[in-house]
């Protein structure tokens, strides 16, 4: 019997995101056909509520040939945790929950890493904010949600146009990182530099540059992204991603991202992590193609 992978999503209906983009339907598929090389098979499963514990649904897709397939129930060997799927201690999941946790509450990855950041506070209420931009010390503040992704409530501006914008608590306010000198032989001005890693290896590197008069460097809000070949990550980042993955060994199936810049002082600091790196189709560029094969060979040995 092949192996049954799994993938969870928390929207219901198949079509629904990330299916609802052609780019992650076709990622997806591939995913599945490079799966199937390997003896294994890809489900799609949707919804905590059809979540029966361990690793059965009582529905879901699976993959037979160029199409899903619903079946209920479905019971998966590996679960591939693209969502918010609350699991119990029975069920074998790749993107582990306390990886997930760390990674996504940005208060949590900050106090695990506090020296690799640009200098950052968490506020829980409008009367923490005057104190916590007076020890702040750049002209520019960059305030974020504590949970969000794709750039989603992030706000860049003076001390007092942050003051005025916050919509809710808690928040993340932190020192701007000025990256507009760029990297020399990759980028010129303001970037993201994104390593990703599965089980600690290197698999791929990428840079966002953002809008042009935009500080906000996310591919979700039209920045642009391009490769960079492993050969040419600069030996600054690739030890800023070792000093973080060291200490994350005690998660052997880990699959991340460790997102960087470098400061105009040629100084590297930590931007974020994010536990679930997107899937694009193997054709985009060399290193969306050694990720979605690194992907699936992890996901056939768990």
């Amino acid at each position: 019997m092949p192996k049954i992978i799994a993938a969870y999503f928390d929207e219901p209906g198949f079509d629904s995101y990330p299916f609802n983009k052609d780019s992650y339907r076709r990622a997806y598929k591939q995913l599945a056909d490079l799966l199937a090389e390997r003896g294994g098979t890809l489900a799609i499963v949707r919804g905590q509520e059809t979540y029966g514990g361990g690793n059965t649904f009582s529905e879901g897709w699976i993959c037979e040939g160029k199409t899903f397939q619903q079946i209920r129930p479905l019971t998966a060997n590996v679960l591939f945790n693209r969502g918010n799927l609350k699991a119990d201690a029975d069920a074998l999941v790749v993107e582990e929950p306390a990886l997930d946790h760390l990674c996504t509450d940005k208060s949590v990855t900050y106090a695990m890493f506090p020296a690799l950041f640009p200098k950052t506070i968490v506020v829980h209420s409008a009367e923490e904010v005057p104190a916590a931009l007076d020890a702040l010390t750049t002209d520019q503040i960059v305030a974020k949600p504590l949970d969000q992704e794709e750039g989603k409530g992030v706000i860049i501006g003076t001390k007092e146009a942050v003051a005025r914008s916050l919509p809710f608590f808690p928040y993340l306010l932190q020192e701007f990182l000025d990256t507009s000198g760029g990297i020399a032989g990759i980028c010129e001005g303001m970037h993201d530099f994104r390593i990703i890693t599965i089980r600690g290896a290197v698999i791929a590197a990428n840079i966002t540059t953002p809008m042009p008069g935009s500080l906000v460097v996310n591919e979700a809000c039209g920045g642009v992204q391009h490769d960079v070949p492993l050969e040419k990550i600069p030996s600054e980042a690739l030890a800023l991603f070792r000093e973080v993955d060291a200490s994350l060994h005690h998660f052997p199936n880990r699959v991340y991202c460790v997102d960087m810049g470098r400061d105009q002082g040629g100084r590297w600091k930590l931007i974020e992590l994010n536990a679930k790196p997107g899937l694009d189709p193997l054709e985009r560029d060399a290193g969306s193609a050694r990720y979605l094969r690194g992907l699936a060979d992890l996901l056939v040995s768990v």
